[in-house]
């Protein structure tokens, strides 16, 4: 029996909520221009609208603020502020860029000196002792493997993030 009670309550409630729609669907109500953009309608509006219509502004507004909070600048923000932050964007585009060339240039040099002090070393040594070139060409292939294998696992890294 009281199977049969719940059932019944439950199309009792499928037929109000319906008859409810329908009737808000018939009494459109038109939203005026006088509601702000920050989601909130005048409470005389409020009152003028059927009860159906209210209940679902009403829940449809409290379920707007359930999300997180709006940031207070973005309504602030105007084209001014659009174009001065584009443009800020663009310059530091183009420091990126000159900071670029810079670092190649300095890694052309820093290469440069390494060959030169290679072939000098080389030229000096061999002629006076190549044990001791032997010896400082491992140390000088040992640190130059130790430096490739950092600068390969910050890059590693660096490409994860």
């Amino acid at each position: 029996m009281s199977e049969n009670k719940t059932k019944d309550q439950k199309g009792s409630k499928s037929k109000q909520l319906e008859k409810a729609r329908e009737k808000a669907i018939k009494e459109r109500v038109e939203i005026p221009e006088e509601v702000n953009g920050d989601g909130f309608i005048p409470p005389e509006m409020l009152e003028q609208m059927p009860p159906a219509v209210r209940e679902r502004v009403l829940n449809h507004i409290s379920m707007q603020s359930i999300g997180p909070m709006p940031n207070p600048l973005d309504k602030k923000m105007t084209s001014e502020h659009i174009t001065q932050a584009l443009s800020l964007n663009a310059k530091r585009d183009e420091r990126l860029f000159e900071n670029a060339g810079f670092t190649r240039r300095y890694s052309l040099a820093y290469t440069a000196i390494f060959v030169l002090l290679f072939v000098f070393v080389t030229i000096f040594l061999v002629q006076y002792d190549i044990e001791l070139y032997k010896e400082v060409l491992k140390l000088l292939i040992v640190f130059g493997g130790g430096f490739g294998a950092g600068v390969g696992l910050k890059d590693k890294f660096v490409k994860k993030r």
